[in-house]
């Protein structure tokens, strides 16, 4: 799915990543695990952490063009609900980073 899930705990994005069956550890708050997370993806873009921006060229490489700006609860509704899902991800929590992975 190539989604970036904001959150800055190293336990939200070991569990996303490992249930997009990637097994990826992604242990920090650092630009170079992002991208390489993304490259794994096929995606090979940059995602530095914790910036509007870059989760918005990451969204809009997905072909969604949506502006995801980090660590609010709307706009992740907002993409989850524009990928056909509606569930509604909270930010910052890990259950519901799991529940938004398992949905897809």
């Amino acid at each position: 799915k190539g989604l970036q899930v904001v959150s800055d705990t190293a336990q939200e994005c070991e569990d996303f990543t490992q249930s997009l069956g990637k097994g990826l550890h992604v242990v920090s708050d650092t630009g170079q695990e992002c991208e390489d997370f993304t490259q794994s993806l096929g995606k090979g873009l940059q995602v530095v952490s914790d910036t509007g921006q870059e989760c918005e060229d990451f969204t809009q490489s997905l072909g969604k063009g949506l502006q995801v700006v980090s660590d609010t609860a709307q706009e992740y509704e907002d993409f989850t609900q524009s990928l056909g899902k509606g569930p509604q991800v909270v930010s910052d929590t890990g259950q519901e980073c799991e529940d938004f992975t398992q949905s897809l």
